[in-house]
């Protein structure tokens, strides 16, 4: 594969002596291979280490990029190859003989489509840069040049990277991180552009889906003023959406200066599912003030070899999570009704999960790397969401601040505060004790209590007393004397046959004996699919046989049926709320 000489030597003339280049091309993208070749200008002498990433930022697992590598080759100036060596599972070690320059060059196979990895088919490429562009060291802060070269047909490029020249398949980055942060689809999206107060924001939609492009302009443009206004001023000069559409999924991933996010093309046409979408784009977007910038002082500079821990997650994702929605209902897209009811199931759901009395938040954050990303069968008795009850921890201090300041200050002026008096002001990120500082200096108190109990303890969240605040009341459903009998296990159809998926933590299935994957044969005399009517129709107390198989052996239990455990809530506003929770209230749902 050659390099275009012209764009060499204009890079190397602007540039100075020390740099990386590279080529990327997709000769058959119907095999879904990604062509890369990389010019390395200015090494040290005698050896390199050509390292491909582990993991990307924004998403906190060892995802080992490099299974993905296939022939690595490396070559002199003259397009000799010269000696390499494999030296650990993601790192090639090259011999340069005291050769200043050097060219290494590998193919990526690339066939997941998720914001976190690369996928490449005969419609479409779509890079995440860290699962493809390899770096050395020695050149990682130095200036970047790309080179793409497009399947016969593809017509656009979207990326954040900035243009190089006239060259529209040219791009430069100042250092290896804005590269690997930048992601990029080459095909023929659909591309259409809002101005934000002289900001261009581009839009890429990739795949079929029925849309309304003006729509789509002017939803987007109240989410970013509304992110705009809360932090004071918007830092791009420049952003780009890339959505892919697709049959289902999701997902989304932040970058400095764009977002990828993924939606099924169906939520186009019905409400809830279009109002998830913005909700997607909420999350991202409010990303670019709140983890890409302050951020927890452990990510950045980025080590991309290794794993990076942070007790925060619960804050710069959880915070974010509960911003998402928050958004939407400042924006007009929920009703009052509508939002209330979000944050009601988002609470039950937290308090019935059986890991919330296990681990903390703060610890469901440090351990993200094995544990959040990695779920089993027993993920929802042993962890807590950081996202989930984040969100509603962050709804919590928000009631706490206003509550406080008598309405004066929020959870907004935290946000505020940390972009304008960390970032802006110190250029790094926070650590957790500037983080519990900066709260406690907006709300005006201590806040040792609440970190203790919710942050680093599992003590229940007390929601019904923060509810108070804003002179609304939050109780607990009565249960019903004659509540169906509780079983604590969920199915699962698979084919003809009934599996257990889950089994709850303290539950009669727990302690009697039921396991995940268990097939159900029989329950007394029902077959497999009577089951869940011929169990609703049971009480607490009342004993019930199961016939299962497991590891190909038949084998029974009597189970004794136990009370249901989880928590519904109802919400009223009180009769005769204080002037003090009305003016709370007023702050956080305004009309």
């Amino acid at each position: 594969m050659k390099f275009k000489l012209t764009v060499i030597l204009i890079f190397l003339a602007l540039q100075g002596s020390a740099q990386t280049i590279y080529e990327i091309a997709f000769p058959n993208p119907n095999n879904h291979y990604i062509h890369v070749d990389i010019h390395f200008n200015g090494l040290p002498a005698d050896s390199f280490d050509v390292k491909m990433p582990v993991w990307t930022p924004g998403s906190y697992m060892v995802r080992e990029y490099s299974r993905n590598v296939e022939n690595f080759e490396a070559y002199d100036t003259r397009n000799q190859p010269v000696r390499f060596t494999k030296v650990r599972k993601n790192v090639w070690r090259v011999y340069n003989d005291t050769i200043g320059a050097m060219s290494v060059r590998y193919k990526v196979y690339a066939y997941e489509l998720t914001v976190r990895t690369c996928f490449v088919d005969i419609d479409h490429a779509y890079i995440n840069g860290a699962a493809l562009y390899m770096y050395t060291d020695s050149l990682k802060n130095k200036p970047v040049l790309v080179n793409f070269k497009p399947w016969k047909g593809w017509n656009q490029i979207s990326t954040g990277l900035q243009q190089f020249s006239t060259l529209k398949w040219s791009r430069v980055a100042s250092n290896y991180d804005e590269l690997a942060d930048c992601p990029t689809v080459l095909g023929n999206q659909d591309v259409f552009t809002f101005d934000y107060n002289g900001i261009p924001h581009h839009v890429a939609m990739v795949g079929k889906a029925e849309y309304d492009r003006e729509k789509i302009k002017s939803d987007f443009y109240k989410i970013v003023d509304e992110c705009t206004r809360m932090f004071g001023e918007n830092p791009n000069k420049e952003y780009t959406f890339i959505v892919h559409n697709v049959g289902s999924g999701g997902g989304g991933l932040e970058h400095m200066n764009s977002t990828s996010v993924i939606t099924s093309r169906s939520n186009y046409g019905n409400d809830k599912g279009y109002k998830g979408f913005l909700s997607l784009i909420a999350h991202e977007y409010f990303h670019l003030w709140i983890v890409k910038r302050v951020r927890p002082l452990e990510l950045g500079p980025f080590d991309y070899e290794n794993e990076v821990y942070s007790r925060q997650l619960w804050f710069f994702e959880g915070f974010t999570s509960f911003y998402d929605e928050y958004l939407l209902y400042r924006t007009g897209f929920y009703t009052q009704q509508e939002y209330l009811n979000i944050l009601k199931d988002n609470i039950e759901f937290v308090l019935n999960t059986p890991g919330d009395k296990i681990q903390s938040l703060s610890e469901s954050s440090f351990d993200a790397w094995i544990k959040f990303y990695r779920q089993n069968e027993n993920s929802r008795n042993s962890t807590v969401s950081y996202y989930s009850k984040g969100a509603t921890v962050g709804l919590l201090l928000h009631l706490e601040i206003m509550n406080a300041t008598k309405g004066e200050k929020s959870l907004d002026d935290v946000m505020a505060y940390l972009y304008h008096q960390h970032f802006k002001t110190h250029g790094r990120g926070i650590t957790d004790a500037e983080l519990k500082q900066a709260i406690e200096h907006i709300a005006g108190k201590n806040l040792d209590e609440f970190f203790r109990k919710y942050i680093d303890g599992t003590d229940r969240l007390p929601v019904e007393e923060y509810f108070a605040l804003a002179g609304m009341n939050l109780k607990v459903k009565a249960t019903k004397e004659l509540s169906p009998g509780y079983l604590g296990a969920t199915f699962n159809q698979s084919g003809s046959r009934l599996l257990i998926s889950f089994v709850e933590r303290g539950s009669a299935a727990w302690e009697q004996g039921l396991n995940v994957n268990d097939e159900i044969v029989e329950v007394d005399d029902k077959e497999p699919q009577q089951v869940r009517d011929y169990l609703a129709e049971k009480q607490p107390g009342d004993q019930v046989t199961f016939k299962i198989i497991r590891s190909g052996l038949m084998r029974q239990f009597t189970i004794i049926l136990g009370h249901p455990t989880g928590i519904e809530f109802e919400l009223s506003p009180q009769e005769t709320p204080s002037e003090l929770q009305n003016t709370v209230r007023s702050k956080w749902l305004p009309k």
